[in-house]
């Protein structure tokens, strides 16, 4: 699987320095195993960080005559202030955006369909989006469009089911499927630039190594549900009556 995914990777991925990739790497093991126990503070830093990454980006894709720092500061702070407020259906927002992308991703590794042109030569911005939109309708075979929308939909359904009927575990999925997102980018990442090629003759198809991944994410969402379990607490204890030295409980006196 990361053969075929380091393919998919933009060039642009390819100039962080090597500490941002294995930040990312302790970042998506701490969020595998303990993210729902600092869901609301790393929910809140992660839609923080994200918003000013794309209100840098934004002045310059939609032509706006703003300064792209004043625009980051902006989508930084009504970022936070809608990620710590409104936790639940950020999360469920961010489950169903985050499993729609990996159920697509995976289909088209699943189908052996080849990475797309911008994934090697086009930057982020709103040409390359448009371009890599068009891209892909053309590219995709009737079939192939028909599995992706199929794992889509289902993925948004259930994800959406999950968030509104069982928080808990919305949130246990979201942080284990972050946290193995992150650590497969990694690997990907290591590939791609050369640094790990050894990575490359990992062992297994791209089925077996999916299936792996999603027994990762399964494992780390139980873990950390189990986790939450608190024991239940333990009744009054019942206080020792005084006796006499008979044995009997002492009578008033008449």
């Amino acid at each position: 699987m990361l053969v075929p995914l380091s393919k998919f990777l933009p060039v642009t991925v390819l100039d962080w320095p090597w500490w941002v990739v294995a930040a990312l790497f302790v970042a998506g093991l701490v969020a595998w195993i303990r993210g729902v126990h600092f869901s609301r503070p790393l929910l809140t830093i992660t839609i923080i960080v994200g918003a000013a990454a794309l209100g840098m980006k934004l002045p310059k894709m939609l032509g706006w005559g703003m300064e792209p720092m004043a625009a980051a500061i902006l989508l930084a702070v009504v970022g936070g202030l809608i990620g710590f407020c409104l936790h639940r259906w950020c999360i469920g927002l961010l489950l169903t955006s985050l499993g729609a992308g990996v159920a697509g991703l995976l289909t088209m590794l699943l189908r052996g369909l080849p990475p797309l042109e911008w994934a090697t030569s086009r930057g982020f911005t709103a040409e390359a989006i448009s371009g890599w939109w068009k891209e892909m309708s053309g590219q995709l075979a009737p079939v192939d469009a028909h599995a992706l929308a199929i794992a889509v939909g289902v993925v948004v359904v259930v994800a959406t089911l999950l968030t509104i009927f069982s928080h808990k575990w919305a949130t246990c999925l979201l942080w284990s499927l972050l946290g193995i997102s992150c650590v497969v980018f990694s690997g990907a990442w290591l590939i791609r630039s050369g640094q790990w090629p050894g990575l490359s003759s990992l062992p297994g198809s791209v089925v077996v190594q999916t299936m792996v991944a999603g027994l990762l994410v399964s494992l780390g969402s139980g873990i950390q549900a189990g986790s939450l379990r608190t024991p239940p607490a333990a009744g009054p204890v019942a206080e020792p009556v005084p006796a006499d030295s008979n044995n009997q409980t002492a009578k008033p006196a008449a």
